[in-house]
């Protein structure tokens, strides 16, 4: 990503999220941090033996859709994308598919995607 398209990424989010620019940039730096070390994250076990977010697979089953209902303005956007980005963790070998606008379907910044997530 070019300084301009970077630039381009910060207005976008802090309008869209209307927050400071520095605020953005540092949401962005970490998303590239998490993109990464997302090689490198693995799961972890709790003391009893069982991984830990084992809940997750309770709300995505292999090759079933995952529907999340809710009135306007209840967070599902948020909470879709919050579970899709620990399920990814958890599954690396799973494939994602959303219909969640996320900023890195832009071509401008395609190398943010996530390797295993991609829009429908």
């Amino acid at each position: 990503m070019n300084d301009i398209e970077y630039e381009q990424l910060v207005e976008w989010i802090a309008s869209d999220w209307d927050i400071s620019k520095k605020q953005a940039m540092d949401w962005i730096k970490k998303h590239i941090d998490f993109l990464r070390d997302y090689e490198r994250l693995q799961v972890k076990e709790t003391p009893s033996g069982l991984p830990i977010n084992e809940w997750i697979s309770k709300f995505f089953y292999a090759g079933r859709p995952t529907v999340i209902v809710a009135p306007n303005g209840e967070g599902k956007t948020y909470f879709a994308s919050w579970i899709i980005r620990k399920a990814m963790i958890q599954h690396k070998n799973w494939v994602f598919l959303s219909n969640i606008p996320f900023y890195f379907f832009d071509s401008r910044f395609k190398e943010l995607r996530p390797p295993n997530l991609f829009q429908v």
